[in-house]
């Protein structure tokens, strides 16, 4: 009997010991932990901010998955309908392309909107002599809508799996800002909004990242 509670207690002890894998990330873990392929790393970068004018005005400019000069950036091709699930865009600098899918899109008539875009064709390596980067995924989620009359609010969350330092959240406050400035010259803002700002949870170690990522600009 001893030696039976022995037994017992080390099986538990062993069961207790043994971590649980983390699942892979994707869609269905960006709200709990997730493991990233070898050599990248999880980075989970969220922006908040709120645009004084009407929620149409707002998505006039961004609910176009194809549209994409308001953050600062173009495409060198797209496929599909900018509004509809599967359509793609690609982004090109020298002899690389990296392409994102639209994985998801809702709108109601008074213009709110929810996207969803993932990174196409992964893992997808560019093979820079002495710091080749890995892209593994990212998982995007752009929501717009209405937190007030002619106040707008803008939510946007990226989760990713890179080898390289990734800036998103500066560059989403920067894109938001932009369409602030669009809608003014448009004379389109009707109050105070609040600057955007970030939250990101998640760091590629410097040792491990020989060059930055910078989304590709006009």
């Amino acid at each position: 009997m001893f030696s039976q509670i022995i037994c017992a207690s080390a099986l538990v002890l062993s069961v207790l010991a043994t971590p649980t894998p983390l699942p892979p990330c994707s869609w269905n873990t960006t709200k709990q932990p997730c493991s990233c392929a070898a050599g990248t790393y999880l980075v989970n970068a969220t922006t908040w901010g709120v645009i004084g004018a009407d929620v149409k005005d707002v998505a006039k400019i961004t609910d176009d998955f194809h549209q994409t000069t308001w953050f600062g950036s173009v495409t060198s091709s797209t496929t599909g309908n900018g509004k509809k699930p599967g359509a793609t865009r690609t982004f090109s600098e020298g002899p690389f392309s990296f392409v994102e899918e639209l994985f998801d899109f809702t709108q109601k008539e008074c213009g709110e909107f929810t996207m969803k875009y993932i990174q196409h064709d992964v893992p997808v390596t560019f093979d820079i002599p002495g710091a080749p980067q890995t892209y593994a995924g990212q998982w995007d989620t752009l929501k717009v809508y209405s937190s007030g009359k002619d106040k707008t609010s803008i939510y946007w969350n990226i989760y990713s799996c890179f080898s390289v330092d990734s800036p998103f959240a500066h560059f989403h406050e920067l894109a938001i800002n932009n369409v602030t400035d669009i809608l003014k010259q448009a004379g389109k803002i009707k109050g105070p909004g609040e600057a955007p700002h970030s939250e990101t949870i998640g760091s590629v170690p410097k040792s491990a990242s020989k060059r930055s990522f910078t989304p590709l600009r006009i």
